[in-house]
């Protein structure tokens, strides 16, 4: 029995030197590429998160209520915590790195522990064209750091799905709703349905027969207090708008086969402009993502990534990285049980969502769960 116990702890002390190690080889490398450490809290103010993530954050992050400071959640990761820094700082540019514990909620069934240590950077920049580069730059070391263990790259695009819904010829209002739920695969292509022609108008009717303007009128007025910042009035013109938007400029079913070829497209990084041309005749914003797309191609062929073997997936991370809006990325270990080694991308729309006078800012991030290194 003490055998056991004595070895048991033999491999734990093992563990954590390993881990130590790891640490120390990742942080020189960080420092070699100028990224400069910074310290974050663990306690964040929650209506900051509420604001980006909606009322789903409750879902996956631990809140709490201070009676001093509030209801605060501890981070869920690393992202808008060193967004908050940089901003704070005033500089114009930044490349940070941070290592600590996040806490995020996990189903049962999960093998990922609540609690996981975690390295992660993020690049802040204001060049526009700039952009394409600092997306390799963080791409190429998060491969460095991972060159020692056998991993599998996957990356994606989410300005290759934004740019195609933008394309299609139906109202702002349908666009805006099939954006909001890119995250959220099940709604969107819901969304999508009900919102094309291959709905009938009487099966349209039947989404929306309980919802005349009486009736949400009647519903609104007895249900006591409202609280947010919708009124009862906002409510029932919302409702309204819902209704003849059901109706009108349905998106057609050429356009609704375009949006599904987009997100099937999955293959090598090596092919994937070249099948993202022929899924239809790219008009000029579709074609500027690819252009993109094709740039960043080349400084990772340049870097000696090798393009075959790296997948390609319009749709990667839609349902994990829900702030990110550009280019992703993650390294996957053999084990598929495991989730990914490191994941990251590009989230300029939250950027500027909360850097109110810093036009152009955007930023790439990416972090590495430390404690699976060994399982890998």
């Amino acid at each position: 029995m003490f055998e056991i116990e004595n070895r048991g702890q033999k491999e734990n002390h093992r563990d954590l030197i390993r881990l130590d190690e790891e640490k120390k080889r990742i942080f020189k490398i960080f420092e070699k590429s100028d990224l400069i450490e910074v310290n974050v809290p663990s306690l964040l103010n929650a209506s900051e998160l509420l604001d980006l993530y909606g009322e789903d954050l409750r879902l996956r992050a631990y809140t709490t209520s201070d009676p001093v400071l509030g209801e605060q959640v501890l981070r869920p990761d690393f992202t808008l915590p060193i967004l908050m820094y940089f901003l704070e700082s005033g500089r114009k540019e930044a490349k940070y790195f941070c290592c600590g514990n996040i806490w995020r909620r996990q189903k049962v069934s999960s093998i990922v522990p609540s609690e996981q240590l975690q390295v992660g950077f993020e690049f802040f920049d204001k060049t526009r064209n700039e952009k394409v580069i600092r997306d390799v730059e963080a791409y190429l070391l998060v491969k460095k750091i991972l060159k020692k263990f056998k991993v599998k790259a996957v990356t994606g695009d989410l300005q290759i799905l934004t740019s195609a819904i933008n394309e299609l010829n139906t109202s702002e209002y349908k666009k805006n709703a099939l954006k909001r739920h890119i995250w959220r695969p099940e709604r969107f292509k819901r969304l999508l349905e009900i919102f094309s022609n291959s709905r009938r108008d009487y099966q349209k009717r039947s989404i929306i027969k309980d919802f005349d303007k009486f009736s949400v009128e009647k519903a609104v007025n007895k249900s006591g207090p409202i609280f947010g910042i919708r009124t009862k009035r906002d409510i029932v013109e919302r409702t309204e708008l819902i209704k003849k938007e059901l109706f009108e400029n349905p998106i057609k079913n050429t356009d609704k086969s375009f949006i599904e070829k987009v997100q099937g497209v999955n293959s090598s990084l090596l092919d994937a402009p070249k099948i993202l041309k022929s899924v239809s005749e790219a008009s000029k914003k579709f074609s500027l993502a690819i252009d993109n797309l094709e740039k960043r191609i080349d400084l990772l062929e340049a870097g000696k990534v090798n393009l075959k073997e790296t997948e390609f997936m319009v749709t990667y991370g839609m349902t994990t990285l829900e702030y990110y809006d550009g280019f992703v990325f993650g390294f996957l270990g053999k084990n598929m049980r495991l989730p990914p080694i490191a994941q990251g991308g590009r989230y300029d729309r939250l950027c500027q969502s909360l850097a109110k006078n810093e036009n152009g800012l955007g930023a790439i991030g990416s972090m590495i769960r430390l404690d699976f290194l060994h399982k890998i």
